[in-house]
């Protein structure tokens, strides 16, 4: 094949779907891209202009670059996918031995990633280039993908060889083969004849694969040839990965997350141990340093679910948002993050996940906040500042968002909803996807933007004191005091005694009260009012904003009845995951919420991390854990038992209540303070056990 490249140029007028212009486009014109071509690339290569918004503007955009001997393929759309289907064409017409080669800025959201920049030694001009080489057969998810993330952790693709759970007769007459558990990866066979069947999620309520899913449930036709010896059962998926998706190692083939693979009765063998086996991609978290068990039955479900959902979803050595995009996001990571923590002291997964997402940031506004919270909560749990000490400057001027600060009352000014009319690199989101939001009334000044704000400039006060930037930490200091009093004023309804959703908003929703709750924005003699409200509402939020509204209902009192939600057995619950069939946490609470849902999504872990950090309560004193606190909150349980990883060991509680009154124990490998039975204490490293209230 010719090894010339393929250029897209995009224009500076761009459309509904640009990237936003806070990121760093500086060439002011196709003129310019020429040049630029001209300096890197060969001449007469192939040229997509794309972003204009009709086509005379476009051909006069182009016009210096056919002058200049290149093919000119023109483009209105900003739609990825006619991006994609026109770059492939002319691929194959000029039988290019690349598929992208991306110079200046792309005006598509996938484009903004599929990138490694470089100055080209001018501080006014970037080129943004990519390339790909020819992928094996069988690589369907990466066949157009330029350059996915090579980042990863060491020990990403761990492989586990699993066993059938059972093997059962369909209702046709072939066999269901059951995994027990659902896994990124791909099934083999041991059976001397050829194979041909079916591999998939999810079932029919008459017990075979269903291959009617939405998008984002997989299944596939699966095969092999006869031969001796355990052969891989072959499948080819549709086209899902795209963008800045995480790399699968090319040697391990299409991979996809199944759980079951159906044969038919003319197969010619009798599926079982002996002959059928998963192979099943994880990351190794060393499962040993947490467990739970209590007096509560589906309690003790709810956290092996979310337990075993971290290690089938980080299989990759980075946090993903799900098979459907297979990419990270800040949100997603950040709740992940915490449930990973709740279970393993390994804190690589998140480090290289918090270290990717920096200069490779999402869309929404709060994302890019949680940034703050992403390197503050790697720095308190590992006791490493290393990532503090590489994107301070960057958390500082860009993660912050006071390019959107209000010099009247402090708070953040960023225009509302993302599809609204949302001012210029912001994008308020609040909740995902849009039906969680439970009628969220976006205001120019959001009470969930500001909340995050004011999380931000507690957690840049303690990373500047420790940095030694002391200026800083004064200067968040004095901004944190100014966003509390400016908080109640602009958001606190008093006649209701809760916080309305924005500046001028009537509405007020779970998510503007939580994040009040969980920032510490609520002060005293306000909380019962706010807690007692959260305590009256149902599930009013996604999966992902359940690890907030779980929070809050603790950190108010009301641990019973954030209990009572993570067990309840309606269909906005994990116990409805779990009916389902799921064994993996999903995107979305069910089906009936998001059409293109996914069965792999970490974010939904979030019960396993409010287990350990608010029922037994076990957070880090200092940074590492050089100290430990121990804040049971036993939620009307009758007894538990919970083990906590940390820095230093694990920390194992047990709480126990009778009728002559309760009782705690506590292994601590380090010093520890401990609030127990309306009491603090600070104890050295070992076992102490303590009496509480009789009853």
């Amino acid at each position: 094949m010719k090894a010339i490249p393929l250029a897209v140029v995009a224009c500076l007028c761009l459309g509904a779907n640009a990237v936003p212009s806070e990121d760093v486009w500086k060439l002011s014109s196709s003129a310019e891209a020429v040049e630029i071509i001209s300096q890197t690339e060969q001449r007469h290569s192939p040229v997509i202009v794309m972003g204009d918004r009709d086509v005379a503007t476009a051909r006069a955009r182009a016009e210096p670059l056919m002058k200049f001997g290149h093919p000119v393929y023109i483009l209105t759309s900003c739609d990825e996918r006619d991006i994609l289907e026109l770059t492939k064409r002319v691929v194959k017409k000029h039988d290019l031995s690349v598929k992208y080669d991306i110079v200046g800025p792309a005006c598509f959201p996938a484009s903004k990633v599929y990138r490694d920049v470089y100055s080209d030694n001018a501080k006014d001009k970037l080129v943004w280039r990519v390339r790909a080489s020819d992928t094996p057969d069988g690589f369907t998810s990466e066949e157009l993908i330029a350059m996915p993330t090579q980042v990863r952790a060491s020990r990403a693709f761990t492989r586990r060889i699993a066993a059938p759970a059972s093997v059962k007769r369909t209702s046709s007459g072939g066999w269901l083969v059951d995994f027990g558990l659902h896994a990124f990866g791909w099934a083999e066979t041991a059976a001397p004849v050829a194979v041909r069947g079916m591999a998939g999620e999810k079932l029919t309520p008459g017990g075979s694969i269903d291959a009617k899913v939405g998008s984002a449930i997989r299944f596939a036709e699966v095969r092999c040839a006869a031969g001796d010896g355990w052969r891989r059962l072959v499948f080819k998926t549709e086209i899902f990965s795209r963008g800045r998706c995480m790399s699968v190692p090319r040697e391990l083939g299409e991979i996809m997350p199944m759980r079951y693979v159906e044969l038919p009765a003319d197969c010619g063998f009798v599926p079982s141990s002996d002959n059928m086996r998963m192979v099943a991609l994880e990351y190794p978290f060393d499962e040993s340093e947490s467990g739970f068990s209590s007096s509560d039955a589906k309690l003790d479900r709810v956290y092996d679910f979310c337990k075993y959902s971290l290690r089938a979803c980080c299989f990759g050595g980075m946090y993903i948002d799900g098979d459907r995009e297979r990419l990270p996001y800040e949100a997603d990571a950040y709740v992940t993050q915490l449930s990973n923590y709740a279970m393993s002291s390994d804190y690589e997964v998140s480090r290289i996940t918090h270290d990717y997402l920096m200069p490779y940031p999402t869309w929404p506004t709060e994302y890019r906040q949680i940034s703050v919270l992403l390197a503050w909560t790697y720095w308190m749990w590992s006791g490493r500042d290393d990532l503090l000490r590489k994107h301070y400057a960057q958390l500082r001027d860009e993660k912050m968002m006071e390019r959107y600060r209000r010099e009247s009352d402090g708070l953040l000014e960023t225009g509302g909803e993302m599809f609204h009319g949302a001012y210029e690199g912001a994008a308020d989101m609040v909740d995902w996807p849009p039906p969680e939001r439970f009628g969220f009334e976006f205001r120019k000044v959001n009470a969930v933007v500001n909340a995050y704000y004011y999380i931000c400039l507690k957690k840049m006060t303690q990373i500047a004191a420790h940095l030694g930037h002391p200026i800083d930490a004064a200067q968040y200091s004095g901004r944190a005091a100014k966003v509390y009093q400016s908080f109640q004023k602009a958001f606190f309804d008093e006649k209701r005694g809760i916080y309305v959703d924005g500046e001028g908003a009537t509405h007020a929703s779970i998510h503007a009260n939580a994040l009040a709750v969980v920032a510490g924005l609520v002060p005293e003699r306000r909380l019962k009012g706010v807690g007692d409200w959260l305590a009256s509402r149902e599930m009013e939020c996604s999966v992902y904003f359940a690890q907030h509204f779980l929070e809050s209902l603790f950190m108010t009192g009301h641990g019973a009845r954030a209990v009572e939600l993570m067990t309840a057995e309606n269909d906005r619950s994990w116990i409805a995951m779990l009916n389902s069939g799921a064994t993996i946490t999903k995107e979305s609470w069910n089906e009936s919420v998001k059409a293109n849902i996914d069965w792999n999504h970490s974010w939904g872990a979030a019960a396993i991390n409010i287990i350990a950090r608010c029922l037994a309560g076990v957070t880090p004193g200092a940074a590492g854990f050089g100290t430990v606190r121990i804040a049971p909150n036993p939620a009307g349980l009758s007894h538990f038992e919970a083990k906590v990883p940390t820095a230093k060991g694990p920390v194992t509680v047990r709480y126990g209540k009778t009728p002559k009154g309760e009782s705690l124990s506590v292994d601590t490998p380090v010093e520890a303070v401990v609030d127990f039975g309306g009491e603090s204490r600070r104890v050295a490293p070992g076992s102490h056990s303590f009496a509480g209230a009789k009853h």
